[in-house]
């Protein structure tokens, strides 16, 4: 088995671990250094913790191919774990919007249920500060 197989298989399993099921969406630029980019982001933000390197890593994919969904959607996520919400909120739309027009409706709901929970999760941070 090749090192980027290996590594296919661990980001596979550390996304149905999380609860994400695969979502597979069309790379046209430059597709493989694009998917290492974004199989570092899963490993580092599910495995490791560290959200500004997962951040990175899908932004590097994003930059590889700027219609890579689930590198927003990835991004999304690290962004959630760092506050920063608007970029978070930003990243699971534009998400979604791909999905969309790459036909891809199981992708488009996954980033709209994210996008509701970010925004949930915002509302009762606020709701909590201004009870104090």
């Amino acid at each position: 088995m090749k090192i980027s197989q290996i590594i296919a298989l661990i980001a596979t399993c550390t996304l149905a671990a999380a609860g994400v099921t695969a979502i597979a969406s069309p790379v046209k630029a430059n597709p493989e250094e694009a998917q290492v980019f974004l199989k570092q982001c899963y490993i580092i933000h599910h495995k490791l913790k560290d959200y500004q390197s997962a951040e990175a890593a899908c932004t590097q994919a994003i930059s590889l191919h700027s219609e890579y969904a689930e590198a927003y959607l990835f991004r999304g996520g690290a962004r959630l774990h760092l506050e920063n919400y608007q970029g978070a909120d930003a990243d699971f739309s534009r998400a979604a919007e791909l999905f969309q027009q790459q036909n891809n409706p199981e992708g488009y709901q996954t980033a709209q249920k994210l996008l509701g929970m970010s925004q949930d999760l915002q509302r009762k941070l606020r709701e909590l500060n201004q009870g104090r």
